[in-house]
């Protein structure tokens, strides 16, 4: 079974729709986007192997079957609609050099 299609390219999508998925803290955002080789790579993975990876069954069907992506979607639309801007492409270690003030949502 492989994940379905996903728009997106820019690395914020994805980052946020980890921190948005069921039962995935930041640490573990993180851990798992390292071990897929990162957050967009990390959508591309078979729902098996997320599981084998050790995410809960509910955290794991929203990634694979794109409800992650798209309730991140729906975050993107509605800050841009409020007048933020979203600055995307931080990856795991950007983020972690980032001063508190600074930090985005990964």
């Amino acid at each position: 079974m492989t994940a379905p299609p996903i728009a997106r390219t820019d690395t914020c999508s994805y980052w946020l729709a980890l921190a948005l998925s069921p039962q995935l803290g930041p640490a573990r955002a993180r851990k798992l986007a390292q071990h897929f080789g990162g957050a967009i790579s990390t959508f591309h993975r078979p729902l098996t192997e997320l599981e084998a990876a050790g995410l809960h069954a509910a955290t794991a069907q929203a990634i694979f079957g794109g409800q992650a992506l798209a309730s991140a979607e729906e975050e993107l639309v509605r800050a841009a609609a409020a007048g933020a801007q979203v600055h995307g492409d931080v990856d795991a270690g950007q983020a972690s050099r980032l001063r508190p003030r600074e930090r985005v949502a990964v």
